[in-house]
C-alpha cells in the first residue's frame, strides 16, 4: 500500500514539473524513480553511496544535499515524517549552462515545489485517520490538516478558520460523518505517531510528547493510556 500510493505521488509530481524524483524507504533503500536519465542515475548513485546517510540525523526536515558546487538534490521526508521514507528531488543545478543534462532550478523555487508535492501527497494519505470515498470535502481536508500539522497546537478555532466554517457546524459535521470528535481523531493520530518515536528509544517521553503536539507530559500520558491501555513507559518497555 505504501509504495503504491507514493509511486502515484512521484509520478504526478514528475509529470507536472518535469523534475526527476526518487523514493527511498526509511532504511534508505531505493524504491522507485521517475524522470531520471542515465546521467542522473550516475549522480544518484554517487549520492546514495555516502550522502544520503546524512538524513538519518536530520529530523523531519527538508535537506539540501550538494553533489558538487553546482549540482544539488532536495530530500523531503514522506508526509513530514522520516519514518515513512524520503523523496529525493533532482538532481538540479543552480547555474545555467554547467550541466546540459540537469534541470536548471534556482533553490528559491524549491519551497513552492515542495508545497506542490505535499498537495499531491494529500491525495494519497498514508497514515493516521484515513477516510474512504463518501466523506465530505471538509472532513477530508480536516484529516489532511491533522497529518500536516499534528506537531503544532491545533484548536477547533484553528481548523474551523482553515476550512472557513462555523466552529459548531464543523464539530457537528465531523462527529456525524466519522463517529468521533475532531479532538479524538487528532489525539488518535498523535498517539500513533508517538509509538514509533517511543520504539526508537532515543528520546525522552517529554520530548516525544512535545514532538507530536502535546503541551505537557501528564496530558500525553493520560491520552496515551486512554487509547492504548498502557502508559508510554509501559508501551516502550514492552516492545
Amino acid at each position: 500500500m505504501f509504495q503504491t500510493h507514493m509511486t502515484e505521488v512521484i509520478t504526478k509530481f514528475n509529470i507536472a514539473t518535469g523534475i526527476p524524483i526518487s523514493l527511498y524507504s526509511a532504511e534508505l533503500e531505493l524504491l522507485d524513480q521517475r524522470g531520471l536519465s542515465k546521467s542522473d542515475e550516475l549522480s544518484m548513485e554517487e549520492f546514495t553511496m555516502g550522502k544520503l546517510s546524512r538524513l538519518i540525523g536530520n529530523g523531519n526536515h527538508e535537506s539540501y544535499i550538494p553533489l558538487d558546487m553546482k549540482l544539488y538534490l532536495v530530500c523531503v521526508p514522506v508526509e513530514g515524517d522520516k519514518s515513512n521514507g524520503y523523496y529525493a528531488l533532482g538532481p538540479s543545478t543552480c547555474s545555467k549552462g554547467v550541466y546540459s543534462w540537469a534541470r536548471y532550478l534556482p533553490r528559491a523555487l524549491m519551497p513552492n515545489l515542495i508545497a506542490l508535492l505535499r498537495s499531491f501527497e494529500n491525495d494519497y494519505s498514508l497514515t493516521g485517520v484515513q477516510r474512504c470515498q463518501g466523506f465530505s470535502l471538509h472532513v477530508n481536508r480536516a484529516d489532511h490538516y491533522i497529518s500536516a500539522n499534528y506537531h503544532e497546537k491545533i484548536t477547533l478555532d484553528d481548523i474551523s478558520t482553515y476550512l472557513g466554517l462555523d466552529r459548531t457546524y464543523f464539530s457537528s459535521l465531523y462527529k456525524k460523518e466519522t463517529g468521533k470528535s475532531f479532538t479524538q481523531s487528532l489525539n488518535d493520530y498523535r498517539i500513533e505517531k508517538s509509538k514509533s518515536l517511543l520504539l526508537d528509544g532515543n528520546s525522552s517521553i517529554m520530548d516525544i510528547a512535545l514532538a507530536v503536539g502535546f503541551s505537557n507530559q501528564n496530558y500525553f500520558n493520560s491520552v496515551f493510556k486512554s487509547i492504548t491501555g498502557l502508559t508510554p513507559s509501559e508501551f516502550r518497555n514492552g516492545n
